[in-house]
């Protein structure tokens, strides 16, 4: 099997837990798996919402009928007492017509800042990483893809590199 590639945009979240600080919060990482027929090209939010509106494009030869995104929240060991890892939140799905090629985006997901707030709190964090998924696509011609259950959302070199910044780790988590 192929290496895994991931393409990745340069966003992360960091959230403080209870009583500091925040680092920052810039929102979810983008993780894009090999054979993904439908890529996430940026994500925007608000004060609100960590996933206000979703672009996403097309790179099959089939028109997409609908998609779910799956999203996860990470502690590294580096930035609380242990690592952690939230349930993935599969998202409801959204019925769209996207020619192969094209562009759409989607809105409101209501992906609230205190979920993750929560979790880093809950955790004892200083820094949860969050990161989003294409995890099932319907293709108008009846047939679907899902994300291979050995990927998953959550992409580990991510995470070891970001901890590595925000937290001072920098070995690869395990």
């Amino acid at each position: 099997m192929p290496k895994l590639i991931v393409s990745l945009i340069a966003l992360a979240v960091s959230i403080a837990a209870a009583g500091q600080s925040p680092r920052g919060i810039t929102g979810p990482r983008m993780i894009n798996p090999p054979g993904s027929p439908l890529l996430i090209t940026s994500v925007t939010m608000d004060l609100t919402d960590a996933l206000k509106t979703v672009t996403l494009k097309n790179v099959s030869g089939n028109t997409i009928t609908s998609f779910q995104l799956g999203v996860i929240m990470a502690i590294p060991s580096a930035c609380g007492p242990k690592e952690a890892f939230s349930p993935e939140r599969v998202m409801q799905a959204d019925r769209v017509s996207i020619q192969p090629g094209a562009t759409a985006q989607t809105n409101d997901y209501r992906f609230s800042f205190s979920e993750i707030s929560s979790f880093a709190a809950a955790s004892k964090a200083s820094d949860v990483q969050t990161q989003v998924a294409v995890v099932h696509v319907s293709f108008a011609d009846g047939t679907e893809w899902n994300l291979p259950s050995h990927t998953g959302t959550y992409d580990n070199s991510v995470m070891a590199s970001i901890a590595k910044l925000h937290c001072g780790q920098s070995e690869p988590l395990k």
